[in-house]
């Protein structure tokens, strides 16, 4: 793990249902595969109308960059609309719920890093 250079191919790996059982994401990087406190680097697609449910992660804060679809971000009481180019980051311990709409999948890289 010191030295070592991890390349992978999106279309090389297998999707998965996501732990929220809402869409599906294909994991870059998995938690133990680096020395820093990034707990996975994922590509997410949600098809319209999906909803990941609001819920907060206790020692964790998500970093979410849109490239397809739209969708909102609903972060405690604000919603933010989500389109391509857009970057969010969800702090720790804050509720954040996200709702793919309109007729394209919306598609995202994220990844969380664990604070002490």
């Amino acid at each position: 793990m010191d030295n070592e250079v991890i390349k992978r191919v999106l279309s090389d790996l297998i999707p998965q249902i996501t732990s929220h059982s809402k869409g599906e994401k294909t994991i870059l990087l998995k938690n133990g595969e680096c020395k820093s406190g990034v707990a996975q680097v994922a590509f997410g697609i949600l098809k319209p109308g999906e909803i990941v449910e609001s819920h907060q992660h206790p020692d964790m804060e998500e970093f979410f960059y849109f490239f397809e679809g739209i969708g909102t971000y609903k972060i405690g009481e604000v919603d933010y609309e989500v389109s391509p180019e857009t970057f969010i980051r969800i702090p720790i311990k804050t509720n954040h719920e996200l709702i793919a709409k309109g007729n394209d999948e919306l598609k995202f890289i994220y990844w969380g890093v664990v604070l002490d």
